[in-house]
């Protein structure tokens, strides 16, 4: 039995997914921006491969690589959110232990 394939409509998803992740996760941290944005610029590419001169897909194995691509995205975009907040809860820990210190001292 052959590998399943993407379709483009779940391509189309995951991109459309990944890419406003990524401009969520990138208000709050900028630098995320490259990583997701580089994975997405490749899942365009592979995309790209994928098509033949009249526009049908002739390589569908690309296809699975630029979703592929969406989904690192995501992910990239996923981590990098998360360790802005934890720099912030620490940066907040920090703040508040001054605090009471100066409080109780």
């Amino acid at each position: 039995m052959p590998p399943e394939f993407p379709s483009i409509s779940e391509l189309t998803e995951s991109y459309e997914t990944a890419d406003r992740f990524t401009r969520e996760v990138a208000q709050f941290r900028s630098a995320v921006a490259v990583p997701a944005n580089n994975e997405l610029r490749y899942a365009g590419h592979h995309l790209l491969q994928a098509l033949d001169g009249q526009e049908q897909i002739s390589k569908p194995d690309e296809v699975r690589k630029a979703k592929n691509h969406c989904e690192r995205a995501m992910y990239d975009a996923a981590e990098a959110g998360i360790r802005t907040r934890s720099t912030r809860l620490g940066a907040f820990r920090m703040t508040t232990r001054i605090a009471s210190a100066r409080m109780l001292g």
